[in-house]
């Protein structure tokens, strides 16, 4: 019995074990075969995308680095032609301010040259007056009416021809 024992107990369940392991493997072969070859599809197509991205942001990342670099560039541009553009307003408001000194200075200069003339016609009419009025005392002194009044004439004649000539010529 002890054989029998032997057969049922151990060799006919690992026979059964054996025939379940084969049944199983050829059952389940292909389902899990095709269970694998898909995870290992899906992996792959995984793995090409993440290359793909990585190739997509690492293209992007040149990229915006590249327009950084622009951007430096165009940052130092734009300073230099600041810089030129503040040197011409200087040089154009220092011009200016030349300009207009001189203009300045020049219209003191007229000012001051007319102020003079006319200071030199006042002080011509005094003079002629102050003349004028000591002609007449002088004539009023020594000579008689008749004689005082055709110098006295022919002198006003005179004094206003010479005022008339020197206020015509502006000395």
């Amino acid at each position: 019995m002890q054989h029998v024992d032997l057969i049922k107990g151990i060799i006919i369940p690992y026979a059964n074990f054996f025939v379940f392991l084969l049944l199983a493997y050829f059952l389940m072969k292909k389902p899990f075969a095709a269970m694998v070859l898909g995870r290992r599809k899906s992996f792959e197509e995984l793995l090409h995308k993440a290359n793909q991205e990585k190739e997509e942001a690492m293209a992007r990342a040149q990229k915006l680095e590249a327009k950084l670099n622009s951007l430096y560039d165009e940052v130092e541009k734009i300073k230099e032609n600041a810089k030129l553009i503040g040197s011409k307003e200087a040089d154009k408001i220092v011009l200016e301010a030349e300009e207009l000194a001189k203009h300045l200075i020049e219209e003191a200069h007229r000012v001051a040259a007319a102020e003079v003339t006319r200071a030199k016609n006042e002080l011509r009419a005094e003079i002629v007056q102050e003349v004028m009025k000591d002609v007449r005392k002088k004539i009023q002194q020594d000579l008689g009416e008749k004689t005082k009044l055709e110098i006295v004439h022919r002198q006003v004649e005179v004094l206003k021809n010479l005022t008339a000539h020197h206020i015509g010529q502006g000395v």
